[in-house]
């Protein structure tokens, strides 16, 4: 009787983990609990409660730094371009800019902590900062030439250049995965 229970012990525990083998523990649970027998490698890191938080909140920021990005000067600006041989020195204006409209996560990684407090002074630090790059795609558009400067910064009519490139800029959170509402910084 005994050794008909264990029997079927092995059975179930055999039933229970062999799945793991054959799928290869895409659960990290499963993987731990092999891994606390010895067998297995050690799961990956899922990443930590304020990185998936972080996760959460990055698609609100992203779209409302798109917004900041598309509104500001520099991506709105008149180009003068000379015409040849022109002994005055004459040419035409075109207005030129760029439209930020995707974005994608780079890196989620510690910043180290930062202190709040003078050099010398004691007292508890404040918390951890994640630092988070995010990279952004942009497409340039171009207004047609005019005479003027005011003419071409009064146009509406854009034409894409089929141009696109990519800027990256890096935030703070805070180790809850609050973002601190700062612009990024542009990261070359």
């Amino acid at each position: 009787m005994c050794q008909t229970r264990s029997l079927a012990f092995l059975a179930i525990a055999v039933l229970c983990i062999a799945p793991c083998f054959v799928t290869g523990c895409r659960s990290s649970r499963p993987a731990r609990i092999l891994q606390s027998f010895g067998i297995g490698d050690e799961p990956p890191d899922d990443g930590t409660s304020a990185e998936i938080v972080i996760r959460e909140k990055l698609d609100m920021v992203a779209i409302r730094e798109m917004q900041r990005l598309n509104n500001l000067p520099e991506s709105n600006r008149v180009v003068f371009v000379p015409t040849p041989n022109d002994p005055l020195g004459g040419g035409r204006y075109f207005r030129e800019q760029r439209i930020y409209d995707r974005w994608y996560l780079v890196d989620i990684s510690k910043g180290g902590d930062r202190r709040s407090r003078g050099a010398g002074q004691s007292g508890p630090k404040s918390s951890a900062r994640n630092l988070v790059t995010v990279q952004y795609r942009y497409r340039l558009y171009k207004s047609y030439q005019l005479p003027s400067r005011e003419e071409a910064l009064a146009t509406s009519s854009m034409v894409s250049t089929q141009t696109m490139d990519y800027e990256r800029y890096r935030y703070t959170f805070d180790s809850n995965g609050d973002w601190d509402g700062k612009p990024g910084r542009l990261v070359k």
